[in-house]
């Protein structure tokens, strides 16, 4: 897009995807042998005895990483196989960057916690309404969709693939995914403090979205000059 004089428009998604956008990625290496490895030793010692390794070979970062969380102590083994250094120590090396922060232009949509909390309830409502439990029936029954998939990992589908399965209530499972969504809507609030908005305007004040406009003409106009 740069090379055709365009400007990239990146609009929602990952918090954690914008912020690796704006402040560049460390490009570790991988290796397909080298994840065999490891999965071997994940299904003889389990994740208690990766993390172990983990421990023994960068105390650092097995306490910086959520070692619960398999795929993260798997990718950090890996990294640190392949270098032969410890992955603490890689991360302070230079990051590969994609953009100059100094001209980007950032804004977001926000509100207070419980409103965004009173939309989604409605949202997941709506859902309910529109047939979701329908579809991820159907979803799972020609795809052969279980638990342990990671696509099931994502909120609703998560919560809602149980109920399917005869273990919880319909209304546990809502439950379970207006818990699960309001502690993403938390994540999401707190990742939006890390980021130096240019302007943040509010879900109620609709007006208010001219500004977003007269704020990205503004931007716009300055490569003109």
């Amino acid at each position: 897009m740069r090379e055709k004089n365009k400007l990239p428009l990146f609009v929602g998604g990952s918090m954690l995807f914008h912020k690796t956008l704006l402040e560049g990625i460390h490009n570790f290496p991988s290796d397909l042998n080298i994840r065999k490895e490891i999965a071997a030793l994940n299904e003889l010692k389990g994740l208690e005895g990766m993390s172990e390794q983990l421990k023994n070979l960068d105390p650092e970062t097995h306490q910086m990483i959520d070692t619960k969380n398999a795929r993260r102590v798997e990718r950090a083994l890996e990294i640190i196989k392949i270098t032969g250094m410890k992955l603490s120590q890689l991360k302070t090396e230079p990051k590969e960057m994609f953009f100059d922060q100094d001209k980007c232009l950032l804004l977001g949509i926000s509100d207070k916690k419980n409103r965004l909390e009173d939309l989604a309830n409605i949202r997941l409502s709506k859902m309910m309404d529109e047939g979701f439990i329908n579809e991820l029936e159907n979803l799972k029954n020609e795809y052969k969709l279980t638990s342990e998939l990671q696509s099931m990992n994502s909120i609703n589908y998560k919560q809602f693939l149980p109920h399917i399965n005869g273990v919880v209530s319909l209304d546990e499972a809502f439950n379970n995914a207006f818990d699960a969504t309001k502690k993403l809507i938390k994540t999401q609030l707190n990742w939006m403090k890390k980021f130096e908005l240019n302007h943040c305007v509010n879900t109620e004040d609709i007006n208010d979205s001219k500004i977003f406009s007269d704020t990205i003409n503004t931007y716009l106009r300055s490569f003109d000059k």
